[in-house]
Formats: structure tokens, C-alpha cells, sequence
């Protein structure tokens, strides 16, 4: 029976963030067995829609409407915050949390913080999905606090299925023709970027150019600034930076370029929230190095389609660089390798099916304030549930 499902979406600009386009992802995919109505909070100048899909755009009054039709509601960001209409019980609400801080968006209201909100996200949402392994156990975190995750729920469902799981990203190959690959270097530079480190490693290797590339954006002007003056006083020869305004400028040096520096600082950003650009530098098909800590998609690490620095400094990501710009084997053995992922994908939104013929308004809500005298079975359960935890907090801190 086709359902009717609601997916409320967060585009504010023609530059399309990772988290929005994997939300018009599902909405085509959900299309073809269900009609979908997709809101977005502006005009549509870009998105191409099938015949199931019915946008919705920044009309309110119609997101309302279709709220009352609708079987499942799908969403990110803060709408619960900016679509107070939305209740908890009338239909399932599955959270997407693929972008973990949420929280970054906010506009300053002294009269709401930060726990309240991510409270209310917690709390009202009835199912969550993540695109890892690693942002499951974050959001996993969130819900124990929360008491979402408790030895009772634990003892009755250890996989957590009824709750959370996996739904990962799609990657598409562009087609780069009329692109010629030079033999440089590039880094985008912005706020979690360890250029420092970069430019530390290029210093020596004076027969490779590095172009830095920086969008012209207010809040980089320091940073940027700060680099340009470092490059222009030391004189080095092999170090460019640029600024560009338009897309087609970055994208021209995205194509151009025979490798790709995706080196952040580590943070809890880089650990857990993907980068947009990530997700260009794969679709146009391009060798990536990147820090071990950096937000990577699971099943990209073990095809040896990506370089992953074994050490976080610039002797080995000098070493590292040097073999992959003078040995063409093993360049052309990653882009192989990058080539066969591309093209062989494991089809993630298969599993959005079922979870969105299955959702149900959760019932583990009644937990937050639910009270059971202790017996054998409950102390066993917590100290399962326990012993789980540790061991998983453990593994996620050597594995990291």
C-alpha cells in the first residue's frame, strides 16, 4: 500500500549542502513505491522531481496540510524548533542525524539552550538514522543520556534496530572531460583545516605545487589573511592560495588537480560531521589523502580506495605524497580501487524501505519515566548493558 511521507528539508541557498541533498536522495528513492511530499524552506531553482514527489516551497501553511496527510515524517536540523505544529504522536518521525551538530545552526535565544533543544530532538523523534558506524555511536550516546538507551531496551532489543541504524551516502562519478590533471597538489582551506601542517610538508618538496583554495567568506578572512601573508614573507615558490567567488572556479581546480589534501585538525567535527567537500572530491573521482580521524564513509576505508596517513605529521604525509606524485603504479592502484567503489555501492537506501514501511510511533518513550523494582534480571541487564558500553567506548578509542 503506498504510503504518503513527508520529508522536510533545510535548502537555503543554490549551494546545496551534503545533508540536504542526501534528504532529496531519499525523497526520490521513496518515490518510487510512495508519494512524497519534499518541503523546502525557499524557491526552487535546482531540484528535478519525479511525478511522486510533491514540492512543497516555503509555503507553511501547505507543510501543514501535508503534515496532516501524511503516514511517516522524515527530517533534520531543528525542525522541531522552526514547525512547532509537529507532535510527537501523531505520525512516526524518523530523525536523520546525519549532521550530529545540529546545534551549530542555532541563532542566539536566551530563552533556549542548547540542552533543551537537543532534548527535544532526542526525546519527540521516533526512529534515528546515521551514515555510520561511528556517528551511530555518537547518536547512541546522545540517547543514553537522554535515557532513549536504558538496560530494559537494551535487554529486549541489543542491536538497537527498533531505534537507530545505518543508512549510508551514495557517491556518483561526474564526468570530468574536458579537464586536463596537472600535477599539483590541492587543499581547500577552511576553519578545520591543519594547513600549519600542510605547508609544513611542502616546504621541502620543492619539484610539487601546493594550491590552497579558500571561498570568500567573511568568517575565513582571518585565516586566510594569516596564510597568504606566511606564503607571500617566507617566498615560497611552490605555494599558491587562492579565493574564489564562483563554483565553477573551485570545481575547475577540484578536476585539475592529481590529488587531494582532506587534512583537518582533530576535532569532534572531523571525527563525526561530513564535510561537503568529501563528498566532491569522490564524485569527481578523486585520490584523497586524510588524517585517520577524519569522517570517512565505512566501507571506503577498507577498499583502499583512500590514502589514510598512518602517522598525523608532515614527514609522513611528505613521504606519502612524494611515492603517490612519483609512482604511477600505485597511484593508478588507488584510482582503480576508487573507480570499482564508485561503481559498485552497496545500494544503502534499500534498507529506508523497511524503515519507513515499519515505523511506528515508539513506544520506549514510556521509559524516560518508567520505574521497575530491581530484581536478578534487571541487575543482570544493566550489567550487560554496561559492560557493552565500556567495551564499545573502548574499541571507538583505539580504532580513533
Amino acid at each position: 500500500m503506498m504510503k504518503k511521507v513527508l520529508i522536510i528539508s533545510d535548502l537555503k541557498s543554490e549551494r546545496i549542502s551534503t545533508s540536504v541533498l542526501r534528504l532529496y536522495d531519499f525523497a526520490w528513492f521513496l518515490s518510487k513505491d510512495n508519494l512524497v511530499y519534499l518541503f523546502i524552506p525557499n524557491k526552487n531553482k535546482i531540484l528535478s522531481l519525479s511525478e511522486n514527489i510533491k514540492l512543497i516551497e516555503d509555503d507553511v501553511e501547505q507543510l501543514k496540510e501535508a503534515y496532516k496527510e501524511s503516514d511517516v515524517l522524515i527530517g533534520n536540523g531543528l525542525i522541531y524548533e522552526k514547525y512547532d505544529f509537529i507532535e510527537c504522536d501523531k505520525i512516526p518521525i524518523i530523525y536523520d542525524g546525519y549532521d550530529p551538530f545540529v546545534l551549530e545552526k542555532l541563532n542566539e535565544d536566551s530563552s533556549k539552550t542548547n540542552r533543551d533543544i537537543l532534548e527535544k530532538i532526542i526525546v519527540r523523534s521516533d526512529y534515528f538514522l546515521c551514515a555510520s558506524e561511528t556517528q551511530k555511536n555518537y547518536w547512541i550516546g546522545m540517547l543514553s543520556v537522554y535515557n532513549r538507551v536504558n538496560p530494559i531496551i537494551y535487554r529486549e532489543d541489543n542491536k538497537l534496530k527498533n531505534l537507530i541504524d545505518v543508512v549510508g551516502v551514495k557517491y556518483s562519478a561526474k564526468d570530468i572531460l574536458n579537464h586536463d590533471l596537472e600535477n599539483y597538489v590541492l587543499c581547500e582551506l577552511d576553519e578545520d583545516t591543519n594547513i600549519e601542517m600542510v605547508i609544513d610538508c611542502f616546504i621541502n618538496l620543492k619539484d610539487i605545487d601546493l594550491n590552497i583554495i579558500c571561498r570568500n567568506d567573511k568568517n575565513l578572512d582571518r585565516i586566510y589573511n594569516d596564510i597568504k601573508n606566511d606564503i607571500n614573507s617566507l617566498g615560497y615558490e611552490n605555494i599558491f592560495i587562492t579565493r574564489y567567488e564562483h563554483e565553477d572556479v573551485r570545481f575547475k581546480y577540484i578536476c585539475c588537480a592529481k590529488i587531494i589534501l582532506n587534512i583537518c585538525k582533530d576535532t569532534l567535527k572531523s571525527r563525526f560531521k561530513p564535510k561537503d567537500s568529501l563528498r566532491d572530491y569522490l564524485e569527481y573521482k578523486k585520490l584523497i589523502i586524510c588524517t585517520p580521524f577524519n569522517y570517512l564513509p565505512d566501507n571506503l576505508k577498507v577498499k583502499k580506495a583512500i590514502v589514510i596517513l598512518n602517522e598525523v605529521n608532515s614527514e609522513d604525509l611528505h613521504e606519502i605524497t612524494c611515492e603517490l606524485i612519483n609512482n604511477d603504479n600505485l597511484y593508478n592502484e588507488y584510482i582503480f580501487n576508487l573507480d570499482v567503489f564508485l561503481k559498485t555501492q552497496e545500494d544503502y537506501l534499500l534498507k529506508l524501505d523497511d524503515i519507513v514501511n515499519n515505523a511506528k510511533i515508539s513506544i520506549d518513550k514510556n521509559y524516560l519515566n518508567h520505574k521497575e523494582g530491581l530484581n536478578k534480571k534487571n541487575l543482570k541487564s544493566n550489567f550487560v548493558f554496561l559492560k557493552n558500553m565500556i567495551q564499545k567506548g573502548i574499541s571507538m578509542i583505539f580504532k580513533g
